[in-house]
């Protein structure tokens, strides 16, 4: 789903409508800006299973396991991993209508937290919208062993208000943004704050924050710091027929007070990766870290003596396209690369990851395809 979704670029379909038979599929030429990654070095026989199986693609990395989810019409089952691909424990969770998995963090206590958060939408079989049937966001611990421990029901949070947990001294806390409670109308985008939520490690709230001032305050990345927290926010003011938008980031102490705001002229968006020496990492901070990067970096591991990074590489684009969708498809791989500790590679392996695109297409229903040439 993070393929379909996250790295998509936007496609005018009118221009190949008009110029291709809606029934007929082409062979594409291949892009030379999509390009297949090369094997390198030998791959050491504790990843082969992993790097076979593809057992790191999609997951969340942490200091000692990965955690990934899979999704099935009734239900979600995460599982956690160590560093070498073994099964440490799992749990099975009901899918429910309008909820998604939003955020999987490992707990200092070997368990780990699973959100589940609610998107709003029209319900047209029954007339109403999500939020008034009641639907919530859900935050559920688990041990070691992945039973439930306790669960905790969010009323009016929805998903993007869950987007980031971060454990820190004993309690979890969600970064995410929420439609400013003045203005909010059910079913209607509305001016947004940052949304800050504490909770111990109970699951009771220790304190709720919003962080605003402007028309639009949006988060785009949440991390641990050595004072409190790191925030990376875009502000965005109506001024008359146009808007004043500022890139800041704002650093919190661990009691969640302002320390300081700077405006940066350079859009920042990073995303989380791992965690390396012990302090959490995102794209911002590995950026030139290694040699011969390839793809788009999804986890990295520090395994002490050597780190590897998980990537999606784009390798070609699907060459057909249902009209009713506005975005280009691509043919994906999963890129696993080694690097020693100056960031020299070390060895390199690719799978193929490129989702079932075929099947997708007879979801959708008997629509009308358009040949990408």
């Amino acid at each position: 789903m993070k393929k379909l979704l996250s790295l998509a670029l936007i496609f005018l379909l009118s221009l190949a409508s008009c110029s291709a038979n809606p029934n007929v599929t082409t062979t594409p030429t291949p892009d030379p800006l999509y390009q297949k990654s090369q094997p390198f070095g030998t791959v050491p026989r504790e990843f082969l299973k992993i790097t076979s199986d593809n057992t790191f693609n999609d997951g969340v990395a942490f200091s000692d396991r990965v955690l990934k989810y899979t999704e099935d019409e009734n239900s979600y089952t995460v599982v956690a991993y160590d560093l070498y691909g073994k099964v440490l424990s799992s749990t099975t969770i009901d899918k429910l209508s309008n909820r998604d998995i939003t955020a999987l963090t490992a707990t200092s206590d070997g368990g780990f937290l699973v959100t589940v958060g609610f998107r709003e939408s029209y319900l047209v079989s029954v007339g109403k919208w999500a939020s008034e049937l009641g639907v919530s966001s859900k935050i559920i611990k688990c041990n070691q062993n992945g039973d439930i421990i306790w669960e905790r029901e969010l009323e009016d949070l929805e998903d993007g208000t869950l987007e980031y947990c971060i454990e820190k001294d004993g309690s979890y806390y969600f970064f995410g943004e929420i439609q400013t409670p003045e203005t909010k109308v059910t079913g209607v985008y509305s001016p947004t704050d940052i949304h800050i939520l504490k909770l111990d490690s109970q699951g009771k709230t220790v304190e709720s924050k919003l962080i605003g001032g402007s028309d639009y305050d949006t988060l785009y990345y949440a991390q641990d710091s050595q004072n409190g927290f790191t925030l990376y926010t875009r502000s965005q003011s109506k001024n008359g027929n146009s808007f004043s938008i500022d890139t800041l980031t704002i650093e919190l102490s661990a009691d969640l007070e302002e320390l300081s705001k700077e405006n940066t002229e350079a859009i920042v968006y990073p995303t989380y990766l791992g965690v390396i020496g012990g302090k959490a990492v995102s794209t911002a901070d590995v950026e030139n870290m290694f040699d011969d990067t390839i793809g788009h970096p999804e986890l990295i591991i520090d395994y002490g003596d050597f780190y590897l990074m998980v990537s999606d590489n784009p390798t070609d684009i699907y060459n057909k396209l249902p009209l009713s969708m506005s975005s280009l498809l691509f043919y994906w791989e999963t890129v696993y690369s080694a690097y020693d500790k100056d960031g020299k590679l070390i060895w390199r392996t690719a799978v193929d990851s490129t989702p079932d695109y075929d099947q997708l297409n007879g979801q959708l229903g008997n629509l009308p395809i358009v040949a990408i040439e």
